[in-house]
């Protein structure tokens, strides 16, 4: 998580000040701080969802009803996807939509896909469903190479 994304829990008033530093050191440690956010019960990844949808105004995807043999294939290695915390959903024309928890990182997204000619255009999701479907995406590839 990074720290814009920080920045909005605490300006909704969600992250309580003793809970600030253990976040912002994670941060500094480039450390993901999302599972230490749930398990400090601070917000449910659907709410999170919900609130990043509404403050950045990005569409919201429940990726349980979202096929995964309809992720675009060859556009972001498996290592950019993880980095990223990032999945390829569809591509349409030069614009290509790019499943995020943390749409604040944004900018490292983009920088990923411009190599390949296109646009990225974000839609939120779930971390949990994100992250379940990561690390599908991982062991199917790696299923493929034994």
């Amino acid at each position: 998580m990074s720290v814009g994304l920080l920045r909005v829990l605490v300006q909704k008033k969600l992250v309580p000040q003793e809970n600030l530093a253990k976040y912002q050191e994670a941060i500094k440690k480039e450390k993901p701080i999302l599972p230490l956010v749930f398990s400090d019960k601070i917000i449910t990844p659907d709410a999170l969802a919900q609130l990043c949808s509404d403050v950045f105004n990005y569409p919201m995807l429940d990726l349980n009803f979202f096929p995964r043999s309809r992720i675009v294939p060859d556009v972001l290695t498996e290592e950019q996807m993880q980095e990223l915390r990032c999945i390829p959903l569809h591509k349409r024309g030069k614009k290509l939509y790019v499943a995020v928890s943390d749409p604040t990182n944004l900018q490292n997204i983009q920088k990923a896909v411009f190599s390949t000619g296109l646009s990225a255009d974000l839609v939120v999701v779930r971390d949990d469903q994100l992250s379940t479907v990561l690390e599908w995406f991982g062991q199917s590839n790696t299923a493929l190479f034994c």
